[in-house]
């Protein structure tokens, strides 16, 4: 069979990047205008692929409405070719349920204006995860296109790309050498190699842009992809960043045809070219490749690198991405379904709008932090925009569901608040409680008569808890009935350990203000700088670091928690350290150790170190400045009641520039793999990193790996795991620490710099962003030690990793309904399983009852036992999609079977 080359004219488009979006909306306009033009203008060309996004058709519109009647033409023809993605994410820094999330907006903006493409299109994605050949099947999409993480030389051009759940999918590697722009056919894009062979051979650079030299162009492009080709079908990309369409591309074809010895070149979409290359593959046998795809290039020619150093560049933006996303999939939707089924609404729009500024964030240069700093700015923006919006609707859905709440027996003194959970299981954990005398409640006369409060639960049975504060401060709560939007009311701030919280519910407290201090007893700190219960032991040493004894193995880890802090010369894209680094740590500091709380709810320290590093890099870039500053780092140390993890809040200024600080957590333990959490999946990765032969060294590989909730270690019989919030990166040590540590910040001042100890050249402009280095800014990190019995899946590890990112709210009772009839403490939800987790509880898009989806990441089966407060009249398995696949029986309980590495959903309806 002759060969057969797919030319797919297209454009990678950035949303924003080097320049803020509304510069680059204005280039898009011109394309669109220009390309709708060609198209009017020679029916010839056949189409134009907009890099398998749909969001371009929303930033376009909202200019140049009037052409709306020509983009749907034009998409119903086939020329214009959209989705299936909203947005092209960085997979690593964005969670599995906005991943789905970005497919449904992709498909269903596309399907507005007529069909969405059906090509797995990732090009430019800076790795990519492991269970993206699952969530693309279950999408009906049964092939990828991609560029980075595949490596090299014995991987051919077409190959079969694996989930570790069994899921396949028809993956075309783009050719490493060039990327997306195999056939970019003009001067400044031509891919480099064939440009520099036909100079060689001695054409001139302003011939290469006629047309005949365009064929030319094209037809060595041809020969180079067909070197490593296991069919006969290929493709070649007519486009590179921000690129128009060619109006020459038909009659550039049409030469490079007559004069191309075998084969034809046609211009298509990535769907032709698919369709196509599913008949070629028929029968051969091609390689497999499986998992996780993050290679460096290791190839003799190749430019597909990686960029890890995006983990942890601006490392604030992924903190409030982290946190925009729990609202939105742990809080906001499944508790917004709890509440239509008992009659309230459900907030589609509202829902939708903070999910598009959130996702609006997700392109990979945005989310990478590796734009100019007015695009991270208007990105902080967004972020706020869908936090309001999160957070208000979840108040408006809790007092909802508050008002069905039948509340009995309150004295004119007592007041209820709810404490919800968004856990699949009944727990009990600290908290911090903001709770207001309610407006419709009698307020005390005189602040000076309160003292305390007394907090118990609805049958009397008192709590442990510690009153932090009392003021009177202006509260608006949202209420069906009223809104406070002028009282000044008292506000009491306690720690409460929160107990016997039901899953996915919520447990009404009440309290009582009293004229008399709380003289609560009972202690979990038995001497200085010790804070202990039932199941850990914590000690603090004088240089800050912890001293931890887990109780039921008798292990006891030691140095946990210290600082370190090295030189940084990279750039938003990559990490790199000076040639002449200079490593410090916090080991050697005498620390300010200062006990802030000791109840029966939680103990707590603050720990204050101060280190004296260099102010920055010297005028080599290569080496760390003499003059030092201080860095002043202050850690609140925490454990609660009966909990079995010890939870750390870490603040600081950032007063120093180029550098990168971790906190460290060394394990000593044997083990030569670690466990990251990643998206819908656990992966294991390697301690010890093989890199790259010297001779092909384009990038290290790196050492550093992508974690969602929690990283962990285990030598088989004991584990430490730690739990994070918002912080991507974590390396564990190949030295006898085997310690895990986890990146606070990066701090730097480029987009991306031609110094670079771990990769070649610079990755993108090389512009300054002093915002980058975070001087001035005040951040916060959250993270939780887990020590444990064998390895993450062997214990309650994970459940208390999702508990710790998830936390605890609560909410004052505000009224109660005439009719209301939920019981004090209830759960709408719950799921008994080990391994099978929770990722979502969402309205169906049909709008048709509500989808709740688990998950497995264990190499094992398991078993998921869902317990429903109300029967339901249909139940069925489903797809990512949300197509209903086999019935299950009704009723208000079930068991799933959930395969190893298995993504699952349910849908249910009344």
């Amino acid at each position: 069979m002759p060969d057969k080359y797919y030319l797919c004219s297209e454009t990678h488009w950035d949303r924003e990047w080097y320049g803020e979006f509304q510069q680059f909306r204005m280039r898009l306009v011109r394309l669109m205008d220009k390309l709708l033009d060609i198209f009017d203008t020679d029916p010839n060309y056949k189409c134009f692929n907009l890099d398998g996004q749909s969001v371009v058709l929303e930033d376009y519109l909202e200019i140049k409405p009037e052409r709306e009647a020509e983009i749907r033409k034009r998409i119903g023809e086939g020329k214009l070719v959209v989705g299936p993605w909203y947005i092209l994410p960085d997979e690593f820094l964005v969670t599995g349920e906005s991943t789905v999330r970005n497919l449904e907006f992709g498909r269903r903006i596309a399907e507005r204006f007529g069909k969405p493409s059906n090509a797995g299109y990732l090009p430019d994605t800076f790795g990519h995860f492991s269970q993206i050949p699952q969530i693309l099947n279950q999408w009906g999409i049964d092939n990828a296109i991609l560029w980075r993480g595949i490596s090299g030389d014995e991987y051919k051009n077409e190959l079969i790309w694996e989930s570790p759940d069994g899921s396949r999918v028809l993956l075309t590697h783009i050719h490493e050498q060039y990327g997306y722009c195999t056939a970019a056919l003009f001067v400044g894009s031509t891919p480099w190699i064939i440009r520099k062979q036909l100079l060689d051979s001695g054409k001139r650079h302003d011939e290469l842009a006629t047309g005949n030299m365009a064929a030319e162009t094209l037809i060595a492009a041809c020969a180079d992809i067909k070197k490593k080709a296991a069919t006969n079908c290929h493709i070649l990309f007519n486009g590179v960043d921000h690129m128009e369409a060619n109006p020459e591309i038909p009659s550039i074809i049409k030469k490079a045809n007559e004069k191309l010895k075998d084969g034809e070149i046609v211009q298509a979409s990535f769907d032709e070219y698919v369709e196509a290359l599913r008949e070629a593959v028929k029968g051969k046998d091609l390689q497999v490749i499986c998992g996780e795809l993050r290679d460096t290039v290791w190839a003799e020619i190749g430019t597909g690198i990686i960029l890890n150093g995006v983990l942890s560049s601006r490392i604030y933006l992924k903190q409030q991405n982290q946190e925009c996303c729990t609202l939105l999939e742990n809080w906001v939707e499944p508790f917004s379904v709890f509440n239509t089924l008992i009659g309230g609404s459900y907030e589609k729009g509202l829902i939708e709008k903070a999910w598009q500024w959130v996702l609006k964030n997700h392109p990979h240069d945005s989310i990478g932090g590796c734009s100019i700093d007015a695009v991270h700015r208007q990105m902080e923006t967004r972020f706020e925009w869908a936090k309001d919006i999160a957070d208000n609707l979840l108040q408006f859905v809790f007092t909802d569901i508050l008002e069905n709440v039948k509340i009995d027996g309150l004295a004119d003194d007592e007041y209820a608040f709810a404490v919800f959970n968004p856990s699949q299981e009944q727990r009990s954990d600290w908290m911090e409680v903001e709770v207001e005398i309610p407006y419709n409640a009698k307020d005390p006369a005189n602040d000076a008569d309160i003292r305390g409060v007394l907090i118990t639960d609805m049958d009397g049975n008192q709590q442990k808890f510690w009153l932090n504060s009392f003021e009177r401060k202006v509260i608006n709560r949202p209420s069906a009935r009223k809104f406070c939007t002028a009282d000044m009311r008292p506000v009491f701030n306690f720690s409460l350990w929160a107990q016997d919280i039901p899953a996915c519910g919520y447990k009404v407290f009440k309290f009582k203000v009293i004229d008399k201090p709380n003289c609560m007893f009972g202690s979990m700190i038995p001497e200085r700088d010790v804070m202990e219960n039932d199941y850990l032991r914590v000690e603090i040493n004088p240089n800050g670091t912890l001293r931890l004894k887990e109780k039921s193995t008798g292990h006891i880890y030691e140095n946990l928690h210290y600082f370190e802090d090295g030189g940084d010369n990279g750039g938003g894209y990559a990490y790199s350290f000076p040639k002449s680094d200079e490593v410090y740590t916090s080991l050697s500091e005498n620390a300010e150790i200062s006990m802030i709380e000791n109840s029966q709810a939680r103990a707590a320290y603050k720990v204050r170190i101060t280190m004296n590093l260099p102010e920055s890099l010297d005028a080599t870039n290569q080496a760390r400045s003499t003059v030092r500053k201080p860095l002043v780092i202050e850690s609140v140390i925490s454990m609660g009641a009966d909990s079995r993890r010890v939870d750390i809040e870490t603040s600081l200024m950032n007063t120093v520039s180029d550098h990168r600080l971790r906190a460290v957590f060394p394990s000593y333990l044997d083990a030569d793999i670690s466990s990251g959490e990643a998206q819908f999946d656990v992966v294991d990765h390697p301690v010890f990193i093989k890199q790259p032969p010297l001779e092909l060294w384009k990038e290290d590989q790196p050492k550093q790996f992508a974690q969602k909730s929690f990283s962990s270690v285990s030598d088989g019989t004991k584990g430490l795991t730690i739990a994070n919030i918002g912080l991507p990166e974590y390396e564990v040590t190949a030295d006898h620490e085997r310690a895990i540590a986890i990146t606070l910040l990066r701090a730097v001042g480029y987009l991306s710099t031609a110094y670079k100890n771990t990769r070649q050249g610079p990755a993108g402009p090389i512009i300054a962003t002093p915002e980058a280095q975070m001087l001035g800014r005040r951040l916060t990190f959250k993270y939780s030690i887990i020590p444990h019995a064998g390895k993450w899946n062997e214990s309650h590890a994970q459940h208390e990793a999702h508990a710790f990112v998830q936390g605890l709210r609560a909410m004052p009772v505000l009224y109660t309904g005439e009719s209301a009839k939920l019981p004090t403490q209830f759960s709408f939800v719950s799921i008994e399983s080990d391994n099978a987790m929770l990722s979502s509880v969402k309205q169906c898009e049909d709008g048709k009852g509500f989808a709740l989806r688990l998950w497995n990441g264990t190499q094992s089966p398991a078993k998921a036992k869902v317990s429903l407060f109300k029967s339901l009249s249909q139940v069925w398995l489903s797809n990512l999609r949300e197509d209903s696949v086999e019935e299950l029986a009704s009723g208000n309980e079930l068991t799933i079977d959930l395969p190893a590495k298995k993504i699952q959903t349910l849908k249910l309806a009344d």
